[in-house]
């Protein structure tokens, strides 16, 4: 990779050494690895990718330009605020931490649907812990610097039990389910592996496809919520003008149509950035599906 984030500088030998030993300790990896190599390969080249935030940020957001990850605002939606993203960076990507400066820590978003409104509508359920506006990134600015994960890399201390991969050369080593940390983990369904032969029966028996991986919570989640949806780490500057594709609300309507939104919208389609926000099912539908009310 050329100009390698520093957050990315010993990533790659600890992913490769971490591929060694899923292959060493977990029974028939081997086997395991290819579909969901491909079916990660084949999910992102068909994705897009997205970051959410919550709509009381946009006019601050529009206003600097840019995009910021949670050590420069000081702001996050996780217990434990940004120190608990520095050591799960720590323990995803073999940083040092204290050599590293607050923007050079990731923006977390996710890999979803290349239909935003779709997207919008479908991953609605993330906007209470995330926020209901979703930017939709330029895919091609972000394919060198951009990790993955299969769930949220925080939660339930995964960041110690998976490594992320980088989108452009999967492994795999982004399913939870081995050891990655200095403390003990109790692994879902049983054992260590499991998780990865769970994914894997998903994806060759169609329960999980292509066409429908941004719906991954309903499809495989449960009691452990293991597979909520297919996190992406953006490593570097996030610029609106330069980076983001459009921008999409779905929201109460005195938020939707308050004029510090209006006022951001405005500005962000002088950016020449696409800006729609829905207040209601129906017209978010019908953007989705022109001449059909319904969504039908």
């Amino acid at each position: 990779m050329n100009d390698t984030p520093p957050m990315l500088e010993h990533h790659d030998s600890l992913r490769r050494n971490y591929y060694a030993r899923l292959n060493a300790e977990i029974p028939g990896f081997e086997f395991t690895a290819i579909p969901i190599r491909n079916f990660l390969k084949n999910i992102i080249g068909k994705g897009e990718f997205y970051i959410r935030a919550g709509i009381e940020y946009l006019p601050e957001i529009v206003r600097s330009g840019r995009i910021k990850g949670s050590p420069e605002t000081d702001h996050t939606t996780l217990n434990g605020g940004p120190t608990v993203r520095k050591q799960s960076c720590q323990a995803m990507f073999g940083c040092d931490i204290d050599r590293l400066k607050p923007e050079d820590y990731p923006k977390y978003g996710y890999l979803s649907c290349a239909d935003p409104v779709r997207n919008l509508l479908e991953t609605d359920e993330m906007s209470y812990q995330y926020g209901g506006v979703v930017f939709r990134l330029k895919k091609q600015n972000f394919m060198h610097r951009t990790t993955i994960t299969v769930g949220d890399s925080v939660n339930m201390g995964r960041c110690f039990g998976l490594v992320p991969d980088r989108v452009d050369d999967i492994l795999p080593v982004c399913v939870y389910g081995l050891e990655n940390g200095s403390r003990k983990l109790m692994v879902p369904f049983g054992g260590p592996g499991n998780c990865w032969h769970y994914f894997v029966s998903k994806i060759l028996n169609g329960t999980l496809t292509a066409d429908n991986f941004n719906q991954l919570d309903a499809l495989l989640g449960g009691d452990i919520p293991v597979f909520e949806f297919f996190e992406l780490q953006f490593h570097g500057p996030i610029n609106l003008a330069e980076d983001v594709d459009s921008v999409d609300i779905f929201d109460f309507r005195e938020n939707v149509e308050s004029e510090e939104v209006r006022e951001a919208g405005r500005k962000l389609e002088a950016m020449g950035i696409t800006f729609r926000a829905f207040s209601d099912f129906e017209a978010a539908c019908h953007a989705m599906h022109p001449g059909d009310a319904k969504g039908e």
